[in-house]
């Protein structure tokens, strides 16, 4: 299944699973997030081959125009046993649209919410901040409820740790 939203051409976005065939268009995509101030990047992750037979997997969706993207997402899918019946969880991570950075392509990211809602009746997310930021906001005005989980970051191994941490360009 598929979402449709008008953009800013006339012809309908679809968000549809990345596939390698989209690369140029995602980094296109990451290019212009760069030029609007983001600092950051849409990493897609193809669907696995056995993702049926894993009870937790990763892919990306991408809002495509053509050989345009303007919004993508991770949807890590995780099964659970709810009462012994089988019960399908989704976890939205890094939710990218170029409507944070244009004003003129806000509707997509409101479309991206669909589209994660659509795929499952239980989704949660985690890491978005504040309640004030802008996707936050989004995400409240479409009935998520927003809950404070404490973060607790533990090096068990300092040296490590430090050979092995990536800081981001202008974060040292």
């Amino acid at each position: 299944g598929r979402v449709r939203t008008s953009c800013a051409s006339t012809s309908p976005i679809e968000f549809v699973p990345y596939t390698a065939a989209y690369h140029g268009a995602v980094e296109r995509f990451n290019a212009k997030l760069a030029a609007g101030g983001s600092e950051w990047e849409f990493p897609p992750r193809e669907r696995p081959p056995d993702a049926d037979q894993l009870p937790t997997w990763t892919e990306s969706f991408i809002a495509a125009d053509g050989d345009e993207v303007y919004a993508g997402y991770i949807y890590k899918h995780q099964k659970f046993l709810l009462e012994g019946a089988p019960f399908d969880v989704g976890d939205l991570q890094l939710p990218l649209s170029l409507g944070q950075v244009d004003g003129e392509f806000a509707h997509v990211s409101a479309a991206l919410i669909f589209d994660v809602i659509r795929r499952s009746s239980c989704v949660y997310s985690l890491g978005l901040g504040a309640e004030d930021t802008q996707f936050a906001k989004l995400l409240a005005a479409a009935g998520w409820k927003h809950i404070t989980v404490p973060f607790h970051f533990s090096v068990k191994s300092p040296n490590r740790f430090a050979r092995s941490i990536r800081l981001p360009p202008g974060r040292a």
